[in-house]
């Protein structure tokens, strides 16, 4: 111990213990069996977020099929007109 003036000092030293180094650790338990829809379900959400929807027009542009071209209308939006409000009726749509 160590005094400097207005307050003490203490050093301590641990010397490494040998257990520590050779401690084995346990393997963790088997957690719960993963639901393969849901993995299923979020690789298909995954390829519409990164693109699918450019691979649906690029198949359409091939030639049209009934189902490239109904699922390429789903895919396309209206373009967005922003909020009107009605005076008289004191409603918005948006």
């Amino acid at each position: 111990m160590v005094h400097d003036g207005s307050f003490q000092v203490v050093e301590a030293r641990v010397a490494p213990s040998a257990d520590r180094a050779t401690k084995e650790v346990p393997a963790s338990a088997p957690g719960p069996e993963r639901m393969a829809s849901l993995d299923a379900f979020r690789g298909f959400i995954m390829f519409w977020i990164i693109g699918g929807e450019g691979l649906m027009a690029g198949l359409q542009a091939f030639g049209h099929n009934r189902v490239i071209d109904a699922i390429v209308y789903e895919l396309n939006h209206t373009p967005w007109q922003g909020c009107a409000s009605t005076i008289a009726s004191g409603r918005a749509s948006c």
